[in-house]
């Protein structure tokens, strides 16, 4: 069994204990009697663990096409920077696509975030060095203005956090989420 599968099956078995052992009502594993800062709560510590992210286009052929990135903390409103190439396929499929899925997970906790949005560029130079962190700068020698930089606005964000007593619906495990205004 790869180690992929291997944490699968743990994950499986953690949120299966969870449901058996009547931990949560359907009601709050669907996310009822939550107010949304619980969840959002949840979801800024898994992504904080986690760290990185996979970011999700759609490419020319329309299928979508997935990378490791290493964004921004979210802000206030949840929103997730990045930056990239200005030569990258993601760039060109952003300019063509603007919708595009991050995916965090957090194999400790267990749990994961999806947020679903649009990307959008950051064009202005004092914007862009306001929010470069340092992190990037080996990447990117000539700084802020040698890398295309985004910002993700989120549509959508579901949440799974076992630690948070966070979890998908029984029967077809939908995960909690929340719907913000574009």
């Amino acid at each position: 069994m790869s180690s992929a599968e291997r944490k699968r099956v743990v994950f499986g078995v953690l949120v299966a204990a969870l449901i058996v052992q009547g931990c949560q009502s359907a009601a709050v594993q669907q996310g009822a009697d939550r107010e949304p800062p619980s969840i959002l709560t949840a979801a800024r510590e898994v992504m904080f663990a986690s760290g990185h992210c996979a970011l999700i286009t759609l490419g020319q052929d329309g299928r979508p096409q997935a990378r490791t990135m290493d964004p921004s903390p979210p802000d206030a409103d949840m929103v997730v920077t990045f930056v990239t190439n200005p030569a990258t396929r993601k760039v060109a499929e952003i300019a063509r696509d603007p919708r595009v899925t991050l995916y965090y997970f957090d194999e400790a906790s267990p749990g994961y975030v999806t947020i679903l949005g649009r990307a959008v560029a950051v064009d202005d130079p004092a914007e862009k060095q306001r929010r470069w962190l340092e992190k990037w700068s080996p990447h990117y020698p000539g700084g802020a203005t040698s890398a295309a930089m985004y910002e993700v606005i989120p549509e959508r964000i579901e949440v799974v956090s076992i630690a948070h007593g966070i979890v998908g619906d029984e029967v077809r495990w939908l995960p909690p989420a929340i719907e913000l205004e574009p």
